[in-house]
């Protein structure tokens, strides 16, 4: 099982990355052309949000066994980080389209409405994960060496 939840983080990882890469040509786009430094802001938070989120989830795919849980807690713990990274990078990048005034979105009530919500899974799945993890490398490292983790 966890060897298939280890490689499901690290294909999710590599999604995200190579979306990390196409918010990077907006990015480059809004510094080209002297945009706002609110579009600017916006969009490097959005760039540099997914590269971090794929960074990590390559990482918990590498050292998932290391940690020491059940397996349910592997799999909470490796699809709460793989939501989270994905609603953070839909809210990051609709946040930068709202302030980009490149883009004219027919709503930007209803985006920042979606932006909340997103954000929101994000946070609460992140926090989730992040608890895991703590008990997670508690556990190893309080194990004397017997358990199932590896």
């Amino acid at each position: 099982m966890t060897e298939a939840l280890k490689k499901t983080l690290i294909f999710n990882g590599a999604i995200i990355f190579f979306y990390s890469m196409l918010v990077g040509f907006p990015y480059a786009l809004v510094v080209a052309r002297d945009a706002s430094d609110d579009a600017i802001r916006d969009w490097s938070v959005a760039h540099d949000a997914t590269t971090v989120g794929a960074i990590v989830l390559f990482i918990l795919g590498v050292m998932l066994t290391k940690l020491l849980l059940s397996e349910k807690q592997y799999k909470i713990l490796s699809w709460s980080f793989i939501i989270s990274f994905y609603c953070f990078s839909v809210s990051t990048t609709l946040e930068a389209l709202v302030t980009d005034e490149t883009y004219s979105l027919s709503d930007p009530q209803a985006a920042t409405v979606i932006i909340m919500l997103f954000s929101t899974i994000a946070t609460i799945t992140a926090l989730i994960g992040g608890v895991l993890l703590l008990i997670g490398a508690y556990n190893a490292l309080t194990s004397n060496g017997s358990g199932s983790g590896s």
